[in-house]
């Protein structure tokens, strides 16, 4: 059975690991198909099986790539703004990432910063 391409998103399904992970399909440096894992806090590559991963043909997003985008949009209008320095999604601490994620813009935030969050919310959560 051939792989799906390089780049497509898959979940695990089947086999002894059904956890529901997600990654994406890769090559590997022995040129077989593997997956790489969907965590921004490590590089974890696995072989592919056909009977343990399925095609994810929905785009649908976790809460924390939502909240990523959510950010990395933030930060570039802060930016465009004159606000410099702002930290990046991968120099962030774990806890600041939730509560981002959970809260969005501080309470004190301009509106431009709260309405761009909502739309983007409201736009990926659909």
């Amino acid at each position: 059975m051939e792989s799906p391409p390089i780049g497509q998103k898959v979940r695990r399904s089947g086999g002894k690991m059904a956890d529901g992970q997600l990654g994406y399909i890769v090559e590997m440096d022995n040129g077989e198909p593997g997956v790489k894992l969907d965590r921004s806090a490590e590089h974890l590559v696995v072989p592919y099986h056909p009977s343990e991963w399925r095609v994810e043909s929905r785009t649908q997003f976790q809460p924390m790539q939502i909240a990523r985008i959510a950010y990395d949009a933030d930060r570039a209008l802060r930016m465009s703004l004159g606000e410099y320095g702002v930290t990046e999604w991968p120099g962030l601490r774990e806890q600041d990432r939730i509560t981002w994620m959970q809260s969005g813009p501080p309470a004190k935030a301009d509106e431009n910063r709260k309405r761009l969050y909502a739309a983007i919310i409201g736009a990926l959560k659909g």
